[in-house]
């Protein structure tokens, strides 16, 4: 792996990408997306396109027609998505069928921003989530999900997967597009870590998931990793959930300084 770590406790899938379609498969119902051939080295730069909201809708359309970039193109259907609706037309097609086509162009591309984007632009939703909060539950702990600085949602008793959407769209979405994914896929690694791994979760009462992710992009920093954490395959963010939780047992051995031990301690 990346990390130079040995991942007894995960099973190393063969590709990312089959791996990510198992728990779409699984879970959220993205089967269409195996069928896609893979392409390699496609570079995007993940700019933020979010000053596009101050232009016109004809502006919004004439820039993606003539941007190549899927991230930014993402980031503009979704401007459309909020202004204009679903529906709307847009050479031929609606805004939600532009999305859709982008999605499987990123997905053949393992174009993972842009994959997690649009999968929340398109609100989709761990089905089977609910299994995997009530076994942190279970375990006595609480699970909080939130964009930190923003409302944060306690999730202390079993919920249905539509009180589940709610939360993740009306809270944590509307300040951050992506997190609202990424916060879905650490609840679901955390459900099934803390069945094979309790020890990790030891001394941690609250789970809050939007400061997990703090450390594992605290983690990246330290370890030089240039990749956002949003462009890591869920494969790769499970890895480094794994990492950020077992800091205890490899702190010391990977020269942290005691200052960036605390700091990632801290996030937890």
């Amino acid at each position: 792996g990346t990390f130079g770590i040995s991942m007894d406790a995960l099973d190393y899938p063969t590709d990312d990408f089959n791996q990510f379609m198992q728990l779409e498969h699984d879970y959220i119902g993205y089967q269409s997306l195996t069928d896609i051939p893979r392409v390699l080295n496609y570079q995007d730069e993940l700019k933020d396109y979010s000053h596009f909201k101050n232009k016109s809708t004809n502006e919004i359309i004439e820039a993606i027609k003539n941007i190549e970039s899927i991230y930014a193109r993402c980031q503009l259907f979704g401007i459309l998505l909020n202004r204009e609706g679903s529906d709307f037309m847009m050479q031929d097609l609606t805004v939600e069928d532009h999305l859709q086509g982008l999605y499987h162009k990123a997905g053949g591309l393992r174009h993972w921003a842009a994959v997690r984007y649009i999968s929340s632009l398109l609100h989709h939703t761990v089905d089977s989530i609910s299994p995997f909060i009530t076994a942190v539950l279970v375990h006595g702990k609480q699970l909080t999900v939130g964009v930190i600085g923003q409302k944060e949602t306690v999730f202390d008793k079993p919920m249905t997967p539509a009180e589940i959407q709610a939360v993740v769209y009306n809270t944590i979405q509307p300040y951050d597009v992506i997190q609202a994914v990424l916060q879905q896929e650490v609840i679901l690694y955390c459900g099934r870590l803390i069945g094979t791994n309790p020890e990790l979760f030891h001394g941690i009462l609250k789970f809050r998931v939007g400061w997990v992710l703090e450390a594992i992009k605290y983690y990246l920093q330290i370890f030089g990793d240039k990749k956002k954490i949003e462009d890591h395959s869920p494969y790769e963010v499970r890895q480094l959930l794994f990492k950020v939780l077992s800091i205890k047992e490899w702190g010391a051995k990977e020269q942290l300084t005691p200052r960036q031990k605390r700091q990632l301690e801290g996030c937890l």
